[in-house]
């Protein structure tokens, strides 16, 4: 990790529309068929090899020659369908395997053409690749897994400054992502990105489509599962995970006092009523039974490693940001509402590099 992170706290909040990080919890969960067709909005004609897929997921397909799609996942909660075609306006459609046990879609594309802009011969292109740089620290990341990916069309992006010289970037088809440490090819739709140039946190949304690279042998074929175990041991969705499942001594997890080793008990309250739940919850559909809610009124460390090695322990930081300080986990070790607390720490320099799908399962 870059030495910058190492002696420095830095904070950030990124925002996924998937509704944040999850766990993919399949144990013994029933499959559920997701189907549907893909029109032309102004044509009403059918569109063939458009993709379809659950962001943030390995799980997806294309449509065949008439429009139509299905697939099926052992996926429970809730979740968001991602449709995808160069040339039409990315639609977006959310999933509730709470309640819905085979969903069906119908989608309709608008179309959107996509205008190339008249090709400038100039001495230098230093503008774009100062600017490409900062998106690329900020979203790919500064880890050693992010320099070891990389994005494989990276002229599609096209940066301008907003009215407050926050740097703007936009891509007009999906961004093509090699990650080389993890195994993984990643299909990007880019909704937003915001980046201040003054050193301040900025945000980003994003829908991801995550593919496995085919291995040159069966060796590296175990350093990528070596490497995704690693990244997601001690990781943030591991920590909600073994928080919902009470499980965070079994799981090397401490929860302590900033800058100590004074462990502080989260426990979950009682219970949250339906009220509560909507006020912090974004994810819509939930009930208590899906979910538990923990409260904490000032920023705490979370350690990870081996208790008898303490000085070697990685730190990291949640600082509570929502009303009342309560936050929800849902049984799909996700927040509820992503931005009821603020990572800092390592937590904080994870990027897209450090991400693995959420149907991620480490037993398998």
């Amino acid at each position: 990790m870059p030495n910058s992170f190492k002696h420095k706290e830095v904070f950030i909040i990124i925002v996924l529309l998937s509704l944040f990080f999850s766990v993919g919890l399949l144990f013994s969960q029933p499959t559920h068929r997701i189907a549907g067709i893909i029109l032309d909005k102004e044509t009403g004609e059918s569109i063939p090899t458009v993709h379809v897929y659950i962001s943030q997921t390995t799980i997806g397909t294309t449509t065949k020659h008439d429009g139509t799609f299905e697939f099926s996942t052992k996926l429970t909660g809730m979740h968001t369908l991602v449709v995808s075609y160069v040339g039409y306006k990315t639609e977006t459609k959310e999933i509730n395997f709470y309640t819905d046990q085979k969903p069906y879609f119908e989608v309709e594309l608008t179309p959107e053409p996509i205008e190339l802009a008249p090709l400038e011969v100039t001495a230098s292109n230093k503008d774009w690749q100062r600017n490409f740089k900062i998106f690329r620290d900020n979203f790919i990341g500064l880890t050693n897994a992010a320099e070891n990916t990389e994005i494989e069309n990276p002229w599609i992006i096209d940066f301008e400054l907003d009215e407050k010289e926050n740097l703007v970037a936009t891509a007009n088809r999906p961004l093509t992502i090699y990650n080389y440490t993890l195994g993984y090819e990643i299909r990007v739709d880019l909704v937003e990105f915001k980046w201040p140039k003054k050193g301040e946190p900025g945000y980003y949304l994003f829908h991801s489509s995550y593919s496995e690279i085919e291995p040159i042998n069966g060796r590296q074929q175990k350093r990528w599962e070596r490497n995704r175990q690693d990244t997601y041991l001690g990781s943030f969705e591991h920590f909600l995970k073994s928080l919902y499942q009470n499980s965070l001594k079994e799981n090397n997890f401490d929860v302590v006092v900033p800058n100590t080793h004074s462990v502080v008990k989260l426990d979950p309250l009682d219970s949250i009523s339906a009220a509560g739940l909507r006020l912090h919850a974004k994810i819509t559909g939930l009930s208590s039974e899906n979910v538990k809610a923990y409260l904490l009124n000032s920023p705490v460390d979370v350690l990870y490693g081996k208790r008898w090695f303490n000085k070697d322990r990685v730190r990291s930081r949640i600082t509570p940001e929502a009303r009342g300080g309560i936050f929800v986990v849902t049984d799909q070790a996700r927040l509820a509402n992503p931005l009821a607390l603020k990572l800092g720490g390592p937590w904080s320099t994870h990027r897209l590099a450090n991400l693995l799908p959420t149907d991620y399962n480490l037993n398998e």
